[in-house]
Order: C-alpha cells, then structure tokens, then sequence
C-alpha cells in the first residue's frame, strides 16, 4: 500500500500529468485486474502495475509502465535491495515514468521528484499504519492512526507526513464527534503547522490546514490555506474535496461544483467524493442534478448510505414524499440508525403531512440522546420540519454552542427555509461567520440568499397530481369528447389552487384507452395522487363514478358516485374538485373556494362544444384545429360571454401560424389569436392560461415588453402552470439570456416531467447557445422518451449539423420525414444541412422542392433564407429575411 500511495502522491504534483487518485485504484486491490481493462475503466493512457515481496531486510519488487492504446511495454524493472532502501526504488520509479512519459520537468519539479520526507524505515512504516487506518475513516480506526503517526514522529520530529496525516485524523474525529472541538482543532492546527515549519511547500500540510480551520470557521485562512495545497499539487484530490466544502458553506454552489467535479475526475471511484457532488447540486438546488449523480454513486456501491440521503432529502425538496421517506429509509438502515439520516427522515415526514411520524423519529432520537450524544442540530432539522420555530432556535444554539460542525452548511441547506426570514437565524449566520454580503462578492454578483429567495423553494411542496382521462361505463354510446373532457375541465379547476400540481391535458391524453392500473400511471407521471373515473351519458342524464388513488399503495383516498341531469353537470365537477381538495387535506383560503366553484358559462350546450374544440384542439393537425375553431365560434354563439372558447380561439390561431404546423400566413394567424385571446381576458382577467398565451402571440408580433409582462402575470396567477414557464423561458432564449432560459425551463420541467416539448425545449435551448455537444445529449434524453418525436428529430439533425457531423444530420431529418410525411420545417433543415457540407446541388433541388410546394401550402421565407445564407448567398438571405418579417413569420423572433 505505501509503495503505491508514496509514488501516486509523488506524480499527482506535476500539473501535466493526472494520476488516478488511491482511493479508486484500492478499490481494486486483491482483485485479478487486467491493465488493459483498467485503463479503459480509469480513462488513462498509461497504468503502472507492479509486485512487492519482503523478505527479512530484503525487497523484492517488480514494476511495469504499460501504455494502453497499444497495450505495450513502456518500461519495466526489477528490485532487489535493502530494505533501507526503499526511497531510492520509490523515486527512481517515479523518475522512469516521469521520463518515459516523456514530462518535460522544470527544475522545481525535479527536486520534488527526488524529495523525501524521511530517510528512516521505521519512521515510514509507522506512517504507512497511519495511513492504513486513516483510510478506513471510522472512530477505532482513526484513533489508531493518531497512535502510528505519533509513533513515526517519535522515531523521526522532522517527518512533515506524519504531521499532516496526524492532523488529518484529529480533524476527522472531531466531524465524527469522537473529540471535542476546542480540545481537537488545536491539535489538528498544531500538527499541520509543524509539517509546514518543516517543508513550507508540502501541499497536503496546507490542505491539512485548511481542513481544521473550515471546519472551525476560520473562513478566510481556510481558504487561503487550500487554495495553497491546490497551487502546490493540483492532482490532490482531497484538495480539491475539501476546498468545495469551504464553497458551500459560502454559498458558492457552482464554484463549489467545478471543484468537485474536478475531484472526481482525479478520483473517479471515490464513493465520498461521487456522493458529495450529489450533495453540492442539492445546496444549489439543482434536484434533478442530484437524481443524475446519485445514480452513478449507487452503480458503484447501492447500500451507500449518504447518497440515500442526498436523494431522500432532494426528493422531500420536490415534494415527492413517498419516494422521499424511501431513500431516508435506506439510508438509515444502511448507516445502521445513524442519527443524521434518521434527522432528515423525520424532516421528511413533516414534509409529507405525516406528523405522528414525525414526533415518533424525534422520540426516537430524544431516546437515544439518554444512552449516547446525538448531535443537536440533528434535532433542530426534525423541529424544523415540524414548523416548531422556537426548539429548532433552541437546538441550533446548542450547536452553536458545542461548535457543531454540521453548522457549516447553515447557510445553503433547503430544511431551514423556513427559520430564514426569522431575525435569529441571520444572528446565527453572523456569530458563525456566514452572514452576507461576503467580501468576495463583486457588485455584479447575487448573493447565495438572493438566489435561493429566487428559486422559491419553500416548505411544504405542493402537491401533484393527475386526472386521468374517465372511462366509459358501457362501450354502448360512448362519447370519448365527454371522457377527455371532463378531466380536462377538472384539471382546469383544481390547477387553480396553488397548493397543488395538477399535470395537463396534454400529458394525461396518452392513457386514453389504454389499460394501464392508476397507480402504475400515476409513478410514471410523477405524482402522489391519481383521480380517476368512469361517464356514460345515457340521453338528457350523466352517470359518473370518480376515485382519488394514493400512488405510493393504490389505496382509495375518496370514491363517490353521481346520477344527474346532464344540466348539472358543472355542480358535479364543484363536487368533485371539492371532495379531492378535502381528501388531500389542502387548506383553501375563501378565493381558492371560490375559484374552485368559479363556472365559465351556465349553458351545457354551449360547455359541450367548447371540451369538442379541446377535443380537437389536443390532436395538434391542420384539419383537427380547424375543427376546434369551429366548436369555439359555436360555443360563443350560443354564450358571447363564454371566456374559454375564446381562449381556444386563441390556441388554435396560434397553433395554424406557428412552427410544426404554419397552415396560414403568420401574420394573419397571430393577429387573430391576439384578438380572441385579448377577448377572453375582457370578460376574465384572471385566466392564467390565457395571459400565457397572449405572451406568446405577443412575442411573434414582436411586442417583448407586453410578451414579459404577459408570462409574469401568468406565472403569479397559477405559479404550477408549466406552459407558462416554458413560453417565458423562450423569452429568455430569444433575448440570449440562456443561462435564465435553461432555469426557467428546469421549472417548467419539474411541473410537467413527462412533456416532451418541454423536454425538448432544453435542448433546443443549449443549441441556441452554441453548446451543441450538450444540446445533443439532452435531445437524445428526449428521443428515449419518445423516439418518433418529430420536433427532436429535426433539433438533433441542426446540432449535427453545427458540428459537422453531417450524415448523422441528414439521418435525423431522413427520420423526421418518415414521421411526418412531407415536414418542410425537415425538409428546409435539410437543404441548411447540404448547403452547410458543400453539397451545393442537393441545396439547390430541396429549395426547388420548396418552391413547387409553396403552391399548395404555406412555405415559410425565413427556412428559404437559411438555404440563402449557408450558400453564402447574402443578398437573396435579406431578401428572404424582409419578407419573413413582414409576414410576422414563426421564427423570426
């Protein structure tokens, strides 16, 4: 083990060179691994293989440099010497890879290759127990390292290693709180110091030392200190971990972030450093971030407890309770009852409403608190959680106190939102060192509060839900218009109330007629909750039966049944909506009742054209749209002051005008969009939906104030209104504000998980930046969810094509067209594509293609104008341009 660590740690300070850090190649110790497959799993072009023997004061040793991509010798030796003379074989390893690697040393790097921190045997042997035990980080085995490094300082007082990894234990016992802090720090500060008294320039001394002073709040030579250890070896990896931990705790997410990643990249295998970079997204509250790296933590060990934690406590963040209270679960048994997974499982019943849950986990942790110490700002997360303000002040103080530190993360972690606008905890933040503004911030940066108050994670998460699509009854006179329509108008009303998530016509279409249990349904949408029902309208009576199932165990929350005249078809949805409301135990305000009874129109004739023209509307084709304007204007005949149709108006002149389907002039389509949807808004201005879709007709007659105002006014009237978002984020794209553009669309995201536009529109998004390797792997995410989506297709041909990969471009476009029959928006992205590649005559006949297909349907002149351009023919592109914006055309803006 010494061997390998002493010439890993040895190569890692050359900043040319990355060696793979011990903690991933040790995984593989005793393991029959061929360097061939080593190579390939670490990602390197070189492994160093080698074989120790000792026999009395005799070392044998045999070593091996293998270079990958050839799978040849680069270099090979065998030892056999003294035992004392184990430092020379050490460096003269380290100076053959350094020389068969061909690293260009300067005369600093030289003397490092040569240095040794001690010349007695016994002194290093005592050191490599030390290390031994310190690698396995439990309390025994740490307070055994202090013993053997003691022991290698007893037989040499100028052995800086030794120091260093004495520090480091003593540190590790105090976070293990296996050792007071006051009593701990001094003597971790104090044996660092000596090691850099000793040799100033030792990295892992000053990474040693920074470790302590994070861990005891002295922020700013903290970070001094690590930044040193990183300039010194920037192949350290516990550098680089440690330093993200000063990061957090400042409220530097993304920094934080970057350094873990770069962590990782030295110690691939690293289980502590895979899951601590779950746990950075979840302080920036990038949760979807956390579900992507936890994955890859639990590949390489599923019983790892902290990352059942970090997705247990990102979960709870979401509001995703039960799946939540399941990794929390884990977690504890995996820790064997370890008090801080056990904190923020009864966190996470509080979270989900289950407060007898809740109070018996603090039970549980008062009880043990009787036979051991649990941590008092363990408690304070359950007291938290639990709303109880003044015991989680109370507990944080004891923390305070003991100088916990856990209290590191005060600052960014998401369980104490809600004591943050409480003047005490801004106290806190202040006597521990936290408190902003930080002296790094530039003028032009946000503040860590600013950000979070931004993102507006509050507790408890509202909860989701779906309607499904109602089942006939009978086969017998079935009217799948009133099947989809009912659970259309009840999504309508329930996504009124804030407090919950309801996912949208468009996503719950795909289970009509399909013969799928609830609760199945429900795990794929996401959501905690699933209403469900049977309709049969027999004549002038409607029959419905409707359930609320619970997700997590198909168990009914509420049934009931409903034999009426079809007249009173609006007091059965107000029933409906008010019996799911109550079974989701949601506390209605007067204005959330009322919206939730608000009745759109009295004349169930005119209620019964207007779901036909949803009906129609949802299908998204030419003939099913025109259909639907005809429903509408029917509706409005029979009740002029009938919002909805009007709204529907507006959707479906959107639609005609817009990308994908652009059956009419553009200008023509929006123009009458915005009148029926300004109509709408006269007679009821607080459709969220409808404000929403003003914006968008907004942005395409290149209105950008009103458009902006438009998509925040939507938002504050129904905050879980996914397509408001995504349309907003579009905004933010079209004015190059891609970083807020990729946020946005995150949130739109986490409401409507399973939407494929929505899914779409992130890589979409990154392709507009120019960050076209990424935008490909996110289209590619959205094509496994759906591999015939036609927008995807034609997105992920475009970013092929801004990377040159043009057969694989032509390919995606060749399958959009299969998909689509004759796409233009996929026959335009190809001509781009040939103009692109050179192949100037296939351009030529796909733009005459165009041409001939203009005499029977709309050809937009701005797809014309890309062929234009790539042809590098820039006159007849502005020529097209001028006529694109003087049709309002879709994609001008």
């Amino acid at each position: 083990d010494g061997i390998t660590e002493s010439i890993i740690n040895t190569l890692s300070q050359f900043p040319k060179l990355r060696v793979v850090a011990r903690s991933t190649v040790f995984r593989y110790k005793d393991q029959q691994i061929d360097p061939q497959e080593a190579g390939r799993l670490f990602d390197v072009q070189a492994v160093l293989t080698g074989r120790v023997r000792q026999i009395a004061d005799r070392l044998i040793i045999s070593t091996e440099l293998i270079d990958i991509a050839t799978d040849s010798q680069l270099w090979g030796e065998h030892y056999n010497r003294n035992l004392s003379d184990i430092f020379e074989v050490q460096e003269e390893i380290a100076r053959e890879i350094a020389e068969k690697l061909r690293l260009k040393l300067n005369r600093k790097e030289k003397a490092r290759l040569g240095k040794r921190h001690t010349h007695k045997v016994e002194a290093y042997q005592a050191y490599l127990k030390g290390r031994y035990h310190w690698n396995k980080r439990t309390t025994d085995s740490l307070k055994k390292g202090v013993e053997y490094f003691k022991q290698a300082i007893d037989r040499d007082p100028a052995y800086a290693s030794a120091y260093a990894g004495l520090s480091d234990s003593y540190t590790l016992l105090i976070v293990r709180e296996a050792a007071s802090p006051e009593e701990g720090f001094a003597k971790a500060k104090a044996a660092a110091s000596m090691a850099l008294k000793i040799d100033e320039e030792f990295a892992e001394a000053h990474a040693s030392l920074g470790h302590a002073m994070l861990h005891n709040w002295e922020w700013g030579d903290g970070e001094k200190e690590l930044k040193r250890a990183i300039e010194l070896n920037p192949g350290y990896a516990s550098a680089h971990h440690w330093y993200s931990e000063h990061l957090t705790a400042m409220g530097r997410c993304d920094e934080s972030i970057t350094e873990l990643k770069l962590a990782g990249g030295l110690d691939p295998l690293s289980l502590v450093i895979s899951a601590d970079l779950g746990r950075a997204f979840y302080y920036a509250r990038e949760y979807d971030q956390v579900m992507k790296q936890e994955s890859i933590t639990l590949e390489m060990d599923p019983n790892f407890w902290l990352s059942h934690i970090n997705l247990g406590k990102s979960y709870t963040q979401l509001g995703i309770h039960a799946d939540a209270i399941s990794e929390l679960k884990k977690a504890v048994e995996f820790s064997l009852g370890n008090t801080e997974a056990l904190s923020f499982l009864g966190f996470a019943y509080a979270a989900a409403g289950q407060g007898e849950d809740a109070l018996r986990t603090l039970h549980e942790l008062d009880e043990r608190s009787k036979r051991g110490y649990v941590p008092p700002y363990h408690l304070a997360i359950v007291h938290a959680g639990l709303g109880q303000k003044d015991q989680a002040f109370g507990w944080l103080e004891q923390a305070f106190e003991k100088h916990a530190v856990d209290l590191f993360t005060l600052k960014v972690e998401p369980m104490f939102d809600s004591l943050r606008s409480d003047e005490r905890f801004e106290d806190l933040l202040r006597r521990v060192g936290l408190a902003s503004p930080e002296p790094y911030l530039m003028r032009t940066e946000v503040s860590y509060e600013t950000r979070i108050k931004k993102k507006a994670i509050a507790q408890p998460k509202p909860a989701a839900i779906a309607v499904l699509p109602f089942r006939p009854i009978s086969t017998e006179g079935r009217d799948e218009i009133l099947e989809l329509g009912i659970a259309d108008a009840l999504i309508t009303r329930l996504s009124d109330i804030k407090q919950i998530i309801v996912r949208p016509t468009s996503l719950i279409r795909k289970y009509i007629d399909l013969e799928q249990d609830s609760a199945t349904a429900g795990r794929e949408m996401a959501v905690e909750s699933v209403l469900e029902g049977n309709i049969q309208k027999l004549g002038d009576r409607i029959r419905i039966t409707a359930r609320l199932i619970k997700v997590e165990d198909g168990s009914s929350l509420w049934a009931g049944t409903f034999d009426e005249e079809f007249t009173d078809i609006f007091a059965v949805e107000d029933s409906i909506s008010e019996k799911v409301t109550a079974a989701l135990a949601l506390k209605l305000t007067g204005e959330d009742r009322d919206r939730l009874k608000r009745r759109y129109t009295e004349n169930t004739a005119a209620y019964h054209l207007y779901l036909k023209g949803r009906y129609f509307w949802n299908k998204r084709t030419e003939e099913a749209l025109n259909r639907a304007i005809e429903c509408f204007n029917q509706a409005i005949e029979l009740d002029p002051n009938y919002a909805l149709p009007y709204a529907g108006l507006a959707d479906c002149y959107t639609k005609l005008g817009d990308v994908g389907v652009t059956a009419m002039t553009p200008g023509k389509a929006f123009a009458r969009a915005h009148a029926a949807a300004s109509r709408a808004l006269t007679i009821d201005s607080s459709l969220a939906e409808v404000h929403a879709s003003l914006g968008h007709i907004d942005m395409h007659l290149f209105q950008w104030a009103d458009a902006e105002r438009a998509f925040k006014h939507a938002i504050e009237l129904n905050p879980n209104y996914a397509t408001a978002h995504q349309w907003y984020a579009y905004y933010m794209a079209f004015h190059q504000r891609f970083d807020e553009a990729l946020e946005k669309i995150k949130v739109a995201l986490k409401l409507d998980p399973l939407s494929l536009p929505i899914a779409d529109s992130v890589g979409e998004f990154l392709y507009f930046a120019r960050r076209n390797d990424e935008a490909i792997e996110e289209i590619r995410k959205t094509l496994e969810m759906d591999p015939n989506f036609l927008a995807s297709h034609i997105n992920l041909g475009r970013a092929y094509a801004q990377t040159s990969m043009f057969c694989e471009a032509e390919d995606q476009f060749a399958k959009a067209r299969q998909i689509a029959g004759e796409s233009i928006d996929a026959l335009a992205a190809l001509g781009h594509t040939y103009a692109m590649s050179g192949n100037n005559g296939s351009a030529l006949e796909v733009l005459a293609q165009l041409t001939e297909l203009s005499k029977e349907r709309y050809v937009s002149p701005y797809d014309i104008a890309l062929i234009r351009a790539a042809l590098g023919e820039t006159d007849e592109a502005f020529r097209w341009l001028e006529k694109a914006y003087d049709e309002r055309v879709e994609w001008m803006i």
